[in-house]
Parts: structure tokens; C-alpha cells; sequence
């Protein structure tokens, strides 16, 4: 009993390893061209970076320029407005139409199956989304 024990042991240890080792590849990528960069521009922010010059830490005075910006608090508004609108109304739209779908019989629910996917349900609702706000203001959102 215990000597079966072990060898599952030694099976799953042996399985472990080697799923590891299969994502090592797309961890390292992750990690390279992901994290570092965003840790980077994290670390970078806090410096006045000028052509031709040493950097000099300016601590948050690049945030509270950026935060008393008029056309980035727009921005960023119109950011948050789109996100916060554009995800529900996606899922429920998506959710709604998958719902008619899987109720239909026949050559109709293979038809809309094969013709409709989530993929043209995002497009048409960031469309939508858009041409609201643009409409709306009659002017660029950002």
C-alpha cells in the first residue's frame, strides 16, 4: 500500500515539475515584456526624464501636474464612463441574445450559431457606445 503511496507521489511530483517547466516559457515572456515594463514606467514616473540630461527625482510632482490637467481628468472620465458602461451592456446584450438563441429549434438555432458569436456582439456594442457619446457631444470624446 504504501510502496503504490509513493509512486503516485513521484507521479505527481514528476507531472508537477514538468507542468512548470512547460509554462517557464510564457512566464518568463510574462515577466520580460509584461511586468517589467509596467514596473519600469512605475519607476520612471517619478523622475523629470529629459533628452540630453540626468534624470532628476521629482517624487509625485509628475502625479499632481497629471491629476490638475484639465484634458487628462476628461480623459479619464470619458475612460472610466465607456468601461463602466460598455462591460455590462456587452454581457447582458450577449447574454440576452445567447439566451434567444439556445431557445430556438432547428435550422434556425444552427444558423444563428454559426453566424453570431461574441466576438461581433462587442464590436456592435462599442459602436453603439461610442456613437452615443460622440452624438452626444458632437465632438471627440477625448
Amino acid at each position: 500500500m504504501s510502496k503504490n503511496n509513493s509512486m503516485s507521489k513521484a507521479l505527481v511530483r514528476r507531472e508537477t515539475i514538468a507542468g512548470y517547466a512547460f509554462m517557464l516559457p510564457s512566464l518568463i515572456f510574462f515577466l520580460g515584456f509584461v511586468i517589467y515594463p509596467m514596473v519600469q514606467c512605475v519607476f520612471t514616473s517619478f523622475f523629470d526624464a529629459t533628452m540630453n540630461r540626468e534624470d532628476i527625482f521629482v517624487g509625485f510632482a509628475n502625479y499632481i501636474e497629471l491629476f490638475q490637467d484639465k484634458v487628462f481628468l476628461g480623459a479619464l472620465k470619458n475612460t472610466v464612463i465607456i468601461v463602466v458602461v460598455s462591460v455590462p451592456v456587452t454581457c447582458i446584450f450577449s447574454l440576452w441574445v445567447s439566451s434567444v438563441i439556445y431557445d430556438l429549434a432547428g435550422p434556425a438555432c444552427s444558423a444563428f450559431r454559426c453566424i453570431f458569436s461574441k466576438s461581433h456582439f462587442d464590436v456592435i456594442a462599442h459602436r453603439i457606445i461610442f456613437s452615443i457619446f460622440l452624438l452626444a457631444h458632437k465632438q471627440c470624446m477625448n
